[in-house]
């Protein structure tokens, strides 16, 4: 009876609170000094949290940012975002508003808190006393349909010959670049509206004529190569591959595994985990071209911080497993590779990942509603170790205290709001660093 899994919980559910007591008077805050020493002259910072919409996390994030832009001369701050999140704020940039509009709160995405639109109120302040030395914002997701569509015919259409192409009737079975819906917010919610009437996204058919479109225009831009490049410049040709890539993967990764997973009702688990490879692994493969396009156009040279969640960030995401709430829900199977991993592969010493850990949401929406405690669970160790408040870890180099936590085993993270667990996770090998916080509320909450 002492060794079931039964007698386990109920014996965390005891002790843990007195634990926790003992725990939280030796306990600091998280330091800039202890990030300071992390980063040391790293390029990249990849910070990777443990649920879209916390608050509390929000709040560090920004905290970290100001302090790496002041101290460590980082200059892009990268969102798990839409890739033209910088065009999208530049109306936002140049006012004196202190409020997004909603399709400025799109391009935020899961990011949108008031914690971040006062960073960015800072970035902006800061870009107006430093005109020659300013502070990018960007994005990398390729969700962007109809913002894509219309860069593209901006760069085609400067050639003599694109009228008698025709690219634009071609490309109408698309949808997104007939000028009709004008922003990605409108385009998407459209796509919503559609499966809600009980239409997929695109039917078999016109997601065909669509990528035979983009081929098109694909072609039509490499034959008219040196005239392009001419009219346009080196630049704007390199991003016009990257806009390409960027609705090929909307067009055949993001709106057909869509597709597949709400119409396709006899789908086994297997089937369904699969599709979660393709959307995951594909999405993230076309998410690390791209960035690598817009370091070559836009950030050369620059430090960039990148924000996005834990296994998006992680080092070896391939050696991890994870699953919903339950373990019949589908997610993603092992052997998935992240943008996070490409990065550490491409990036090396160069980039350091820094991982989060939080003890509990607390929000009104049932989805904050803890699981069953995992004999694994790595927020449970932590929790032990430090209580109430956060702090920073150093993986490299764990003080005596900090070898005593779950650094080099297998164990699980539960993203509390977003439903999921991730298991078979050694948080060495797969950061550099954690950021624990006990506790927070969530940003949709935020009045």
């Amino acid at each position: 009876m002492p060794n079931s899994p039964t007698f386990q919980r109920l014996l965390l559910t005891v002790l843990l609170p007195f634990l926790l007591c003992s725990a939280v008077h030796a306990q600091k805050q998280a330091t800039m000094d202890d990030l300071d020493h992390i980063v040391g002259n790293a390029k990249f910072v990849n910070f990777g949290e443990d649920s879209h919409f916390m608050t509390g996390v929000h709040q560090y994030v920004a905290r970290m940012f100001r302090h790496l832009a002041e101290k460590k001369g980082f200059r892009v701050f990268v969102f798990e975002a839409a890739w033209n999140t910088e065009e999208a704020f530049a109306d936002f940039m140049k006012s004196d508003r202190t409020t997004v509009t909603p399709e400025e709160q799109f391009y935020l995405n899961a990011f949108h808190s008031k914690a971040i639109v006062e960073m960015l109120i800072w970035i902006r302040d800061w870009n107006r006393k430093n005109p020659n030395d300013q502070i990018r914002i960007t994005g990398y997701q390729p969700e962007q349909p109809v913002m894509d569509f219309n860069a593209l015919w901006d760069f085609a259409g400067k050639s003599d010959k694109f009228a008698a192409a025709d690219l634009k009737t071609k490309a109408a079975v698309c949808r997104a670049g007939t000028g009709e819906v004008k922003t990605n917010i409108e385009f998407i919610a459209s796509m919503g509206k559609r499966l809600r009437s009980g239409q997929p996204t695109y039917t078999t058919a016109d997601r065909a004529a669509c990528n035979q479109a983009i081929n098109a225009i694909e072609s039509f831009i490499e034959q008219n190569k040196t005239e392009l490049i001419k009219k346009n410049s080196r630049n704007a040709y390199l991003e016009a591959g990257a806009h390409l890539k960027s609705l090929r993967t909307y067009l055949n990764t993001l709106t057909y595994t869509l597709d597949q997973l709400t119409f396709n009702k006899t789908a086994t688990l297997e089937e369904q985990r699969a599709l979660q490879k393709k959307v995951y692994e594909e999405g993230d493969k076309a998410r690390f071209e791209i960035f690598e396009i817009l370091r070559q156009t836009r950030f050369k040279n620059k430090k960039i911080f990148f924000w996005m969640h834990n296994w998006h960030a992680m080092k070896y995401s391939n050696e991890v497993d994870a699953f919903g709430r339950t373990e019949k829900d589908a997610s993603l199977p092992p052997e998935t590779i992240s943008i996070g991993t490409r990065m550490a592969q491409a990036y090396g010493k160069q980039l350091v990942v820094i991982g989060n850990i939080v003890a509990k949401a607390v929000c009104k929406n049932p989805i904050c509603t803890p699981p069953p405690v995992r004999e694994d669970s790595l927020e449970t160790r932590f929790a032990t170790r430090f209580g109430a408040g956060s702090a920073l870890v150093n993986l490299l180099k764990p003080t005596a205290a900090d070898k005593l936590l779950p650094l080099a085993v297998s164990g699980s993270l539960y993203a509390d709001i977003n439903q999921g667990h991730f298991t078979k996770v050694v948080l060495k090998r797969q950061f550099d660093a954690i950021y624990y916080l006990s506790e927070t509320t969530a940003t949709f909450e935020e009045k």
